[in-house]
């Protein structure tokens, strides 16, 4: 933006952001402050869609209220740390509310220099840049300082007010298309789930299976070789254990230790024909979470999959932390997963899974729940459709503990149901399964691409306004 002095009408001036508003930081809040009642507390998660939305913000009790840090209607707030700095929103109310540390208000020296909208739009058009500003470490953050350098074309008052007119014109039918395409995404999310409840509730595959039901292995049998499989691994890996202790069985009786898993009532939920009902237990070696214990981060070593790594049904080991090999040889094995695993996410956003389909060598924190499908046949793409389903994610959250941060229950995912098919029926859902998706992936790219072609819209608009040629005259 150095050039824009150039590009200005004459009756403007250029001046830094600084010179007419101060950006205020908030006040550093503990978490153990936080109460049920009180003022409520601003944090950036409350910045959404160029509002403060405080339905579900922290509260301070009142006595440890700071009147300098109180948020007046009107007020612009922007994040200035972490993965969403840069975004802002406006506060409208007249409910008394609090502002947290690395919560910045912009304050305006004198409305009658600058009015509230102008500056609005004008930091909005900011965005990018104060992005760009505040990375350069581990965490993006920006200091107030940085942006009070940031160039502000001051436009005359009247001026200001013909623009901010205009803007809101052409935002108005902008944000009208943009309503239409998030609900075009919410329906294509809905018919995603309904597309999911039908392959993992057999009726995607209704008619395939009346064709073949006479070509089908029953799925009592696959669950009852599944179930004697799983006792069979567990004896090894006793025998395994003996053997490293330099240890020999004296009788049959360790066998007895053995616990049989947890099963579901037959009756308790309605099943395809030919289908049985298992649990994850069941059909599972062990559902199990990983390491607690703080590891060192080092440039080169040993990926560290944490929640946020599973997303979009994939891990995704572009920005985990390292350990060194040696710290990750230590870990026990249930920290370090194995092809045809299945991980969800435990803590803070639940419910996300993914395979393991790459022989990489890699850790799981705590935050991370694995199963172990040792000695399972069952197609692990269909389990994964069945987690994403709202049959799984609906009992999930249901069942989520935390107020401030979820947490999933391994022992209650453990006891979930999962609608078992024949093997065949598996590869036959996900065929159809995956010709569907693919058309409903495709449909959200294409509206994805529309919405940022409105963003870019705004960008653009404000960008003429903001260098004179948007209704200044």
């Amino acid at each position: 933006m150095s050039n824009v002095g150039n590009t200005l009408p004459s009756n403007w001036t250029l001046c830094k952001l600084g010179d007419v508003m101060k950006l205020r930081n908030g006040y550093a809040f503990k978490s153990k402050d936080y109460s049920g009642e009180g003022v409520p507390l601003v944090r950036i998660s409350d910045i959404k869609n160029n509002v403060v939305n405080i339905e579900n913000a922290a509260k301070i009790p009142v006595e440890l209220v700071h009147d300098g840090y109180l948020i007046e209607d009107g007020d612009l707030l922007i994040a200035m740390s972490g993965a969403t700095t840069g975004k802002t929103g406006v506060y409208k109310g007249i409910e008394k509310v609090l502002q947290n540390q690395r919560v910045g208000n912009f304050k305006i020296i004198d409305e009658n220099v600058v009015s509230k909208g102008y500056r609005n739009y004008y930091i909005m058009s900011l965005r990018k840049a104060i992005e760009k500003a505040a990375y350069g470490g581990a965490q993006p953050n920006i200091a107030a300082k940085n942006i009070d350098e940031f160039p502000f074309p001051l436009a005359p008052l009247e001026q200001q007010k013909r623009i901010v007119a205009k803007i809101e014109e052409l935002f108005s039918h902008i944000d009208a298309g943009i309503a239409a395409l998030n609900k075009a995404k919410q329906l294509l999310k809905q018919y995603r789930q309904s597309v999911l409840k039908a392959a993992v509730t057999g009726e995607l595959t209704k008619q395939w299976r009346e064709e073949n039901k006479d070509k089908l292995e029953p799925a009592s049998q696959l669950l009852e070789r599944i179930l004697k499989e799983r006792h069979q691994k567990w004896e090894e890996q006793q025998l395994e254990q003996f053997k490293a202790k330099g240890k020999v069985p004296k009788d049959e009786g360790w066998k007895e230790k053995y616990k049989e898993p947890f099963s579901i009532n037959p009756k308790e939920l309605e099943i395809a024909d030919g289908w049985v009902l298992a649990s994850w237990d069941q059909i599972s070696n062990w559902v199990t979470y990983g390491f607690t214990k703080p590891m060192p981060h080092v440039d080169e070593g040993i990926p560290i999959v944490t929640g946020k790594n599973v997303i979009g049904s994939r891990i995704k080991f572009e920005n985990t932390h390292k350990t060194p090999i040696d710290e990750y040889k230590s870990l026990s094995e249930k920290d370090r997963p194995k092809v045809g695993d299945l991980l969800i996410t435990k803590d803070g956003t639940i419910g996300r899974a993914a395979v393991v389909s790459e022989d990489i060598e890699f850790c799981i924190n705590q935050s991370v729940a694995v199963i172990w499908l040792r000695s399972c046949p069952i197609n692990r793409q269909y389990l994964l459709a069945l987690i994403e389903s709202d049959f799984i994610q609906k009992p999930i959250m249901a069942k989520a503990r935390g107020v401030a941060i979820q947490h999933l229950s391994i022992t209650d995912f453990a006891k979930l149901p999962v609608p078992l098919p024949s093997l065949q029926e598996q590869e036959e859902i996900m065929q159809e399964l995956d010709k569907k998706l693919e058309v409903i992936a495709r449909l959200d790219r294409t509206l994805d691409e529309q919405l940022t072609k409105a963003e870019r819209e705004k960008q653009s608009i404000l960008a003429s306004a903001f260098s004179g040629r948007l209704g200044a005259n």
